[in-house]
């Protein structure tokens, strides 16, 4: 069954005819969203926007002006939002009940609400909505533009997949117990949700350590203390407007050498500013095994930018923006897609692997070295996030966000899933293909 906009009429029930409004004389443009609900398993629905203030009020096609932090029945909207301003940031949540007023937190797994989150971003022209399956997964979700661009939809199953066995094979991954702190399910034992390890802690306890540990590739990578060269973290770092200092400027940077001896990570480099610079952080293998799961670690850096110079020190981590940090990313995001050490890719230099077309097991055959929920994700899903590097592939390679401009309109379907998607009981045995391929990531 296909629930999309229409009006009621004596008599009959006929398609809602949009007619979009103009824009504004000032502000950002409108456009429309349409909702269509494939999925018998989610009643209601209802959406709640969460974010930033509205640059002008949404109205729903029934004419009901739409706030934040409110849910409303997608039946009571005539499955519609017109006016909706392109410029708005924030988080949409389709969901089958009414949610509160902040937006829920996945990983309290005593909530059985079932819900998904599509983000947006955008300009006075032009909206910028994406899907995530980052931090977790519930049921999928499609979006549609009728805006001019090279693919009009975002979040089309990948072809031969079945939407079915994607929850338990998720499941399949983490430590299954009778206080399973990474699956959610009802009383009929169907997965409602599968909380992903990008999210760190929850109330209870962790959860990245109920996923596979990265520890066998570390060990693999970094048999002893002996610092290597064959990680080729070698790229360019953009910079940043009106740059604070030297590691904000636009360069060049490539490491000489990278060791890790089980408790401290060392990396050497230089960059075209940077005449040397040293990140060094102290970590088990345990929270580095973590910390790849969730795309930031903490470091100590020191560096000069002439040879001979003064030498400045100081602390950041991933999350900023510098060109020490981009070092950073490249190195977790070799390890997040197993580019590092593989047959096929791992001679690369990080500024090829963002325009890499293999990845996770098509790279990495022999052992399950990289994200394997991003792994299993990709086997699905080829234009979403599904994990928080991403985006570090190049635009030519993964593009996330579907572009929707002024007076056009976004559809937003609710896919269909064959069966109710069932938790497999602890003792039973859990057969999953080895399924292959590829945030930025908000801890929620």
């Amino acid at each position: 069954m296909t629930t999309s906009r229409t009006r009621a009429v004596p008599g009959a029930l006929i398609v809602f005819v949009l007619l979009l409004s103009a824009s504004p004389a000032f502000g950002a443009d409108t456009y429309t969203i349409d909702f269509e609900n494939e999925n018998a398993s989610i009643s209601g629905p209802y959406v709640t926007f969460y974010g930033a203030a509205f640059s002008s009020t949404p109205q729903g096609a029934d004419g009901t002006s739409i706030g934040l932090e409110e849910s409303y029945l997608l039946s009571m909207l005539m499955n519609g939002i017109d006016e909706m301003p392109t410029d708005w940031g924030g988080n949409l949540y389709i969901s089958d009940s009414a949610l509160t007023e902040t937006s829920p937190n996945p990983t309290i797994t005593t909530d059985t609400t079932r819900y998904q989150v599509i983000e947006f971003a955008g300009s006075g022209t032009s909206a910028a909505p994406d899907i995530t399956y980052i931090n977790w997964y519930s049921f999928p979700v499609k979006l549609a533009s009728t805006t001019s661009q090279s693919s009009q939809t975002r979040g089309m199953p990948n072809s031969g997949q079945d939407l079915d066995a994607l929850p338990a094979a998720l499941a399949s991954l983490s430590i299954q117990s009778p206080t399973n702190t990474t699956v959610v399910r009802n009383a009929e034992n169907e997965i409602l949700r599968v909380i992903g390890p990008s999210n760190g802690n929850g109330p209870d306890g962790s959860v990245t350590d109920k996923y596979p540990s990265f520890g066998d590739y570390i060990d693999a990578t970094f048999p002893d203390a002996t610092p290597i060269s064959t990680i080729l973290i070698d790229n360019t770092y953009s910079g940043v407007q009106s740059p604070p200092n030297v590691r904000f400027e636009n360069q060049d940077y490539t490491t000489s050498s990278i060791s890790y001896d089980g408790s401290t990570l060392t990396i050497n480099g230089s960059t075209t500013r940077i005449f040397a610079f040293t990140l060094t952080a102290e970590i088990s293998e345990e929270s580095l095994s973590e910390k790849i799961y969730r795309a930031v670690i903490d470091y100590d850096y020191s560096y000069m930018e002439t040879d001979g110079g003064s030498t400045t020190m100081g602390s950041g981590n991933t999350g900023s923006n510098d060109v020490l940090a981009t070092v950073t990313r490249d190195l977790l995001a070799g390890f997040a897609f197993g580019f590092i050490g593989s047959d096929a890719e791992g001679d690369m230099t990080s500024a090829e692997w963002q325009d890499a077309t293999g990845y996770f097991g098509d790279i990495q055959p022999d052992d399950p070295f990289y994200n394997e929920w991003a792994g299993i994700m990709n086997e699905y899903f080829s234009d979403v996030y599904t994990f928080p590097f991403s985006d570090f592939l190049s635009s030519t390679v993964f593009t996330p966000t579907i572009q929707v401009e002024g007076d056009d309109t976004l559809t937003i379907t609710l896919l269909a899933v064959p069966e109710p998607a069932r938790f497999l009981q602890l003792g039973v045995a859990v057969l999953v293909l080895a399924l292959r391929r590829r945030n930025i990531a908000a801890d929620l």
